[in-house]
């Protein structure tokens, strides 16, 4: 299990920097939305994979952690507004 925390905190943190790099100036709101929509996703893991009602509320703290991770590493990557002249 130990793994597998791991591997959902590295490639939910991976997968929110990709997001806030591709995101619309409102990088906070988009990626607030995105996090919403990939927890309520995950809620077919209570319904099928034997998840509590309680774990999965709870799920909503971790989406919030990987979302500022990921939102704050993206700043790194953040491409130029710039145009060359």
């Amino acid at each position: 299990m130990i793994v597998v925390g791991v591997s959902n905190l590295l490639l939910g943190t991976v997968a929110f920097t990709i997001a806030g790099c591709l995101a619309p100036p409102a990088k906070w709101h988009h990626l607030g939305l995105v996090a919403l929509g990939a927890w309520f996703t995950s809620l077919i893991n209570v319904m099928y994979f034997g998840v509590s009602l309680t774990q999965w509320v709870a799920a909503a703290i971790f989406m919030a952690v990987i979302m500022a991770i990921g939102g704050a590493i993206s700043y790194v990557f953040k491409r130029s507004m710039k145009h060359s002249s």
